[in-house]
Parts: C-alpha cells; structure tokens; sequence
C-alpha cells in the first residue's frame, strides 16, 4: 500500500476523531477500518504526516514562580559552620522511615 494514500486515511481518521488518537489508537482504528499496516508503520506515517494524539500529562502546574520575587527567610535558624575543616554534617529526617521499636511502628 502506498504511503501516500495510507497518510492520507490517517489524516483524515485523525480529523474525524478530533485530534486525538496517537500511533496505537490509530493503528486498531486503522485495522478496524479494514487496512493492512503495522503499528510502527502506523507511527511513522503520523509523523509524516504531521499529526500527533493528546498527550496526557501526569504533571499539571498551575503556578508559576517569579525567579526575581523575594525568597522567605530562614524560620528555623540554620546555623551551617563546621566544628574543623570538613566535617560539616547534614542530615535529611524526610528519608528515614519508621523503625522497629519506634513510637510510629505499629508491631
């Protein structure tokens, strides 16, 4: 089957579908319809022709910060001199779980 006509019947499905099937929606819309092209053919032939699916992002922001706006203060006072030359500790309180033997462990 030529390319020419496969892209096409994808744009024309693409269009009748509002816009948004991707490659493997496309692709069983594709076979459903009675044609004969595989789902990486199928892929291939939306990027050349241009279209693409909704892409459905798992991340939504909804604010964007000022990078020149004023940062709060420090509330809690840090205080980062080290005792002697390399030997500053840190400790991060967020990654350690709940222990046996601790208040918050239910055994």
């Amino acid at each position: 089957m030529s390319d020419l006509v496969l892209g096409a019947e994808i744009e024309r499905l693409h269009a009748e579908n509002y816009g948004v099937y991707g490659a493997r929606k496309m692709h069983a819309l594709m076979v459903r319809q009675g044609w004969v092209l595989g789902r990486d053919q199928t892929a291939r032939l939306m990027r050349q022709v241009g279209v693409r699916g909704v892409v459905r992002s798992k991340r939504v922001f909804t604010t964007k910060s000022d990078p020149a706006g004023a940062r709060p203060t420090d509330l809690v006072n840090r205080q980062f001199h080290p005792d002697a030359p390399r030997r500053l500790r840190v400790a991060d309180v967020s990654m350690c779980g709940p222990g046996r033997g601790s208040r918050m462990s239910r055994s």
